[in-house]
């Protein structure tokens, strides 16, 4: 837990909410640390299984299926580190299944864009492509940070009714909605 009860890794957090991989409900601050502690764990997905999520866009925190799904996969990593000797190596090949697929999903995407970034690194995954990538992604995320407006977190069904409240957005500064 980080102190407002939302815990990324989740466990120890049996408050009523979303689930620990979704922002639901965020909002100014406490919005800003989940989608940085996200951040934080999908950069060190990209650098321990780099091949897996060469496609993943600079601004992979836009699409709903991508954040929830490497949500999902951060949190599920995260659990089967911390369990140590007591890991399931079933819970293990899921995570490696469901690495593939979204290494699968994010391919196809990448692959769609090919004709007009022929530069995109389809094949071998070069160090320096991916120091430049990461700087991407840090950078699109840093500015879009900065455009989650500050209030309060709201109530999880409030939440739920507008999805896209309290996501990083590159270029709305200051929307309140």
């Amino acid at each position: 837990m980080n102190g407002d009860g939302w815990n990324l890794l989740g466990s120890a957090d049996t408050e009523a909410g979303p689930a620990p991989w979704l922002p639901g409900g965020l909002r100014g601050e406490s919005a800003r640390r989940f989608w940085r502690d996200l951040a934080a764990g999908v950069e060190a997905l990209a650098v321990r299984y780099p091949r897996a999520l060469r496609g993943l866009d600079p601004e992979w925190w836009s699409e709903p299926w991508v954040t929830e799904r490497l949500g999902a996969l951060v949190t599920l990593r995260r659990e089967i580190d911390a369990a140590g000797p007591a890991a399931d190596p079933w819970r293990e090949l899921e995570f490696h299944l469901q690495l593939d697929r979204v290494r699968d999903l994010l391919d196809a995407r990448a692959a769609a864009l090919l004709t007009s970034r022929p530069e995109h690194p389809q094949s071998q995954v070069d160090p320096a492509e991916r120091e430049r990538a990461a700087g991407a992604r840090a950078s699109a995320l840093a500015e879009a940070l900065a455009n989650i407006p500050d209030g309060p977190d709201v109530d999880i069904a409030d939440a739920f009714l507008k999805p896209l409240d309290g996501r990083p957005s590159r270029g709305r500064a200051g929307r309140q909605r």
